[in-house]
């Protein structure tokens, strides 16, 4: 926690000093300090959720982030695939294997789902596999609708953690949730007998209102925060080097002049991006 928030507070100051030097017009400079807030937002976020060591981050190998923000998802989703989404195809594989043809005739939804499942886990092994090493460059109007819809995001976002906090997320509201998550906790235990001494025991400090209420409030700002950095990490990686390093006939200050799309909307994506990391800084605030 320490190495994230650590690294949190150098990327706030980066995309801050992205600011100041747009403000001049210091642009080539300006998208490097942006992308380099980005990517260590990223590995912030990464360190958090305990899918990147301080090994990993430094090194440049397959297996490493290296100066590459958006790997930390690679990397999250990687595990994803190896840890739920390959024993959960070998599951499946099994139980159609075994599942007997009278069955599948006399409850064909059965075999209907088994067949969709599978079919979806094969689809998200696909794409979490495309995930590779090249960057596209938007233009202009493809900035501009993410811009509108992430901005958009927040709003109706922050309607969602301002109800959280407020007087009307009532008691109702509070056990609705707390029954729910207790069924689904019986329903993991419900073969071992000592199920009901073990909810008994802990449901209450588990479940209580300001658990609860923390929960919420976590999802809603990773809801802020991974949609809109994953992008701009991914779109902003280009301008690692490009920024920085003239080549021939190529020039930064000629490349990043005015009419650069990411000049013309640096400022809502420096703006969406502050938003992000503050929302990164409260989430490690939250009690869990």
């Amino acid at each position: 926690m320490k190495l994230a928030k650590d690294t949190l507070a150098v990327a706030q100051q980066d995309i801050k000093a992205s600011i100041v030097l747009f403000e001049h017009s210091f642009f080539p400079q300006a998208v490097f300090s942006l992308q380099q807030g980005i990517e260590k937002g990223w590995k912030a976020y990464g360190y958090y959720i305990g899918t990147i060591t301080p090994e990993k981050a430094r090194s440049m190998r397959n297996d490493g982030v290296g100066h590459k923000g958006h790997k930390v998802l690679k990397i999250t989703l990687n595990e994803f695939r190896r840890i739920i989404i390959s024993p959960l195809i070998r599951q499946v594989n099994a139980i159609r294997k075994y599942y007997p043809s009278s069955i599948n005739k006399e409850s064909p939804e059965g075999s209907t789902f088994l067949t969709h499942f599978d079919n979806d886990l094969h689809w998200a092994q696909k794409e979490i596999d495309k995930i590779t090493e090249s960057y596209p460059n938007p233009t202009s109007e493809e900035l501009q609708t993410r811009i509108e819809r992430y901005q958009n995001d927040e709003q109706k976002i922050q309607e969602c953690e301002d109800y959280f906090k407020s007087p009307e997320f009532d008691p109702k509201t509070r056990e609705s949730i707390r029954s729910r998550a207790i069924e689904e906790v019986m329903s993991v235990l419900k073969n071992n007998p000592k199920a009901k001494e073990i909810i008994d025991n802990k449901t209450n400090n588990i479940f209580d209102d300001e658990r609860i209420k923390n929960i919420l409030l976590a999802v809603t700002k990773d809801m802020v925060i991974i949609n809109p950095l994953l992008y701009f990490a991914i779109v902003t990686q280009l301008h690692e080097s490009k920024t920085r390093y003239p080549d021939k006939d190529y020039s930064p200050l000629k490349e990043y002049t005015k009419d650069h799309p990411i000049i013309l909307y640096f400022e809502s994506i420096a703006d969406i991006t502050q938003t992000c990391l503050n929302k990164m800084d409260e989430l490690f605030q939250i009690s869990l």
